[in-house]
């Protein structure tokens, strides 16, 4: 069995903004004892991140999972700048124009995923739909399974966040807040 991840990407955060978002929501997290510490490589793979909290529990849904709370794996990693969030390699990715309403799979016409490269190298990452021609950049598209972004947070084998977390966040930031899960 591989690691579980979950991430909150804020895709209307911008570039300039996300690092004093992203404070804003580590001391919030740090406050309500969602996390704990400092940082540290262990708790997340490829990254820093913070353990869970004395209070981590509050924010998740109940259920029959084994426990996250004593895994080598369980932090919380508070991604900022420039990236690409995805679901993880070789998932299937579609984008839906928000001008005719056509969704399509993002492997299967070149240009998306060619703006997908882009945004990665630091450009808008712009794409048209393959139905109407609609242009626009990759954070501006609803997409599902993947997006690029400025802001995340990334929990590694957490049980599934409450909806009533993800609201008070969006309360918080004033960003969209778009879900990618997935495991490694």
């Amino acid at each position: 069995m591989g690691d579980l991840f979950q991430t909150l990407v804020f895709r209307s955060v911008i570039e300039a903004d996300a690092p004093r978002i992203g404070e804003v929501l580590r001391d919030f997290l740090l406050t309500r004892q969602i996390i704990a510490g400092e940082p540290g490589e262990e708790p997340v793979l490829d990254g820093i991140g913070y353990r869970p909290g004395p209070s981590a529990l509050s924010i998740c849904e109940t259920g029959n999972w084994p426990s996250f709370l004593d895994l080598h794996t369980n932090g919380l990693e508070i991604a900022v700048g420039r990236r690409i969030f995805c679901e993880y390699e070789g998932a299937e990715f579609f984008a839906t124009c928000g001008r005719c309403g056509l969704r399509f799979e993002m492997m299967a016409h070149e240009p998306a995923m060619a703006a997908v490269d882009a945004f990665g190298e630091g450009e808008r990452g712009v794409f048209s739909c393959p139905g109407c021609g609609h242009d626009a950049a990759l954070i501006d598209w609803k997409t599902e399974g993947v997006t690029g972004g400025f802001l995340g947070l990334q929990f590694w084998n957490w049980w599934p966040l409450t909806d009533a977390f993800k609201t008070e966040l969006h309360r918080l930031t004033g960003s969209e807040i778009f879900l990618i899960r997935g495991m490694l």
